[in-house]
């Protein structure tokens, strides 16, 4: 690792892409007759592989295995996140979960997420958005501070002060992101 990163460090990308990466899992199917022990639940015999990618680098820098009945919100849970202080992980829906969400921010570590269809939001602020697409064609619709959750959901978290970001691509499939980053650009 120490290697690879000194190289690193003349790519541009690299830099840009400081204290970034990616949380993402990869379910691994075993032989239930040679590892007994991959069997729980009604689930297929197997484990799932959590690995935290450093975008910079390409390198992952976090691996950890779970059984096959623990999913990606739970996974997140228990994922060791002091080394991560300060830095900003891309997640997929299935890590999506506003407890999850507060986990992060308590640990001093920023996200970007789709955000979920059902999820319930209150706008406290609106942003003005860049006139014109990105460079990939995308057409910034809104940049708005939310307040995430709902006080009368008992099994929810409040999450105050994140971002939504929405957007249309050049497909014509809208696009709403949800983050705790408000230095960025929207675009």
């Amino acid at each position: 690792l120490t290697t690879v990163r000194a190289q690193a460090q003349h790519d541009p990308v690299a830099r840009t892409l400081q204290r970034v990466a990616v949380l993402d899992s990869t379910f691994v199917r075993l032989s239930a007759r040679l590892c007994p022990w991959s069997r729980h639940g009604g689930h297929t015999p197997g484990v799932r592989l959590q690995s935290l990618l450093e975008l910079g680098h390409q390198i992952p820098t976090q691996v950890h295995l779970t059984l096959a009945d623990a999913n990606d919100h739970q996974a997140l849970l228990a994922q060791d996140l002091p080394p991560v202080r300060g830095w900003t992980l891309l997640l997929d829906l299935g890590y999506y979960g506003h407890h999850a969400l507060q986990h992060l921010r308590r640990a001093g570590v920023d996200f970007v997420t789709r955000l979920h269809p059902q999820a319930h939001y209150v706008r406290t602020a609106t942003r003005p958005v860049p006139a014109g697409p990105t460079p990939d064609g995308d057409v910034i619709l809104r940049d708005w501070t939310i307040t995430l959750g709902s006080p009368r959901n008992r099994r929810g978290a409040v999450l105050p002060g994140l971002r939504l970001v929405s957007s249309c691509n050049p497909a014509g499939q809208l696009q709403h992101f949800l983050t705790s980053r408000q230095d960025l650009c929207a675009t």
